[in-house]
């Protein structure tokens, strides 16, 4: 088995070689990245032991959002910011209450290994009472579902800041929490946090998107028709690994990279169903990435099955007017003899 350094090693270099867009163009790879399968193995079991982090926050803290993700990297986890994975401006479009907004962050929270509260409140009753009511709904939904799993506070300010980070635990039950709930608060709260079975039926279930690395541009182009997408039993949520983990978020480097990749591989368990989707530009070398997060959502014997898409579906332009979208002639000769 390969070991933990060599797999983020394969993995960042795989990175590497897949955003080499003239090695791309030629068909080309750098030689030094290892069999698919063999990654992927390795990189499956190198994953399961990174805890996926649920960051709660107000959403007054929104532009703190990286600063978020790198912190929870730093300290070896995987971040799951709901503003990354789900994007607040199109949660809000797709669904148009609340209600329906705090209803896709919990369905990403359920499947998350621990919650840090990012706010500037201490883990106390009187630190509860001053939350913002999404937050408090996050909490005892976590609580509830998951008594067991670690729960912390983090200073907001010291992110900003560059401060000593120190996570306080919330030493609470969710009998204690639910206690220091304002009654004011309590009711809208707990109908969402504690409604059992029924609150767990109306959560949207998550599609997790592979796409080639190169074609990052097109990502938000997913975002709404995953919130439109529904059948009579069933809504879902967007999960493109590629915006909820980004490339910045880890220390430069071939092993920072590795640990990139390597969450995007962790994020694969929140997903229910798989969307795969096809490189934009046919003349490239396959996408090493896209085959190993494809490698392993099949081995992991995920639940979901794994779609086919088209990017013409998403209103993407270019995959929409072809050689029309460029506005010189070598481009458009380009397009032309690539598809």
């Amino acid at each position: 088995m390969m070991s933990t350094r060599d797999t983020l090693q394969e993995l960042g270099q795989a990175l590497v070689d897949d955003l080499a867009i003239e090695s791309r163009l030629q068909g080309r790879t750098s030689g030094k990245s290892s069999n698919i399968d063999a990654l992927a193995i390795a990189a499956g079991a190198a994953a399961m032991d990174k805890p996926l982090i649920y960051t709660a926050f107000d959403g007054d803290h929104q532009q703190l959002c990286s600063l978020m993700r790198r912190l929870v990297i730093a300290e070896g986890g995987v971040p799951v910011n709901p503003d990354s994975v789900l994007d607040y401006r199109e949660t809000v479009l797709g669904r148009q209450t609340k209600r329906g907004v705090l209803l896709d962050d919990l369905a990403i929270l359920r499947g998350c290994d621990q919650l840090w509260i990012f706010c500037d409140q201490h883990p106390s009753a009187e630190g509860l009472r001053a939350l913002a009511e999404g937050v408090l709904v996050e909490i005892l939904f976590f609580l509830k579902r998951k008594p067991q799993a670690p729960v912390f506070f983090l200073s907001a300010q010291s992110l900003l800041t560059g401060g000593n980070n120190v996570k306080t635990p919330l030493e609470m039950s969710y009998e204690d929490a639910k206690a220091a709930l304002p009654e004011e608060t309590a009711v809208g709260v707990l109908e969402l946090a504690n409604s059992g079975i029924k609150t767990d039926k109306e959560l949207p279930s998550s599609i997790y998107y592979i796409l080639d690395p190169m074609d990052y541009k097109y990502a938000r182009f997913i975002l709404p028709r995953a919130y439109q997408r529904a059948t009579p039993r069933e809504t879902f949520v967007p999960l493109v690994p590629y915006l909820a983990v980004q490339v910045g978020d880890a220390e430069r480097g071939i092993l920072g990279l590795g640990q990139i990749v390597l969450s995007w591989v962790r994020l694969a368990h929140l997903g229910a169903v798989c969307t795969m989707l096809p490189c934009l530009d046919a003349g490239r070398r396959e996408s090493a990435i896209a085959k190993l997060l494809h490698t392993i959502w099949l081995r992991q014997n995920r639940p979901g099955p794994v779609n086919e898409d088209a990017w013409r579906a998403y209103g993407v332009p270019k995959a929409n007017q072809g050689a029309l979208w460029p506005i010189t002639a070598r481009e458009r000769d380009f397009w032309k003899g690539m598809h």
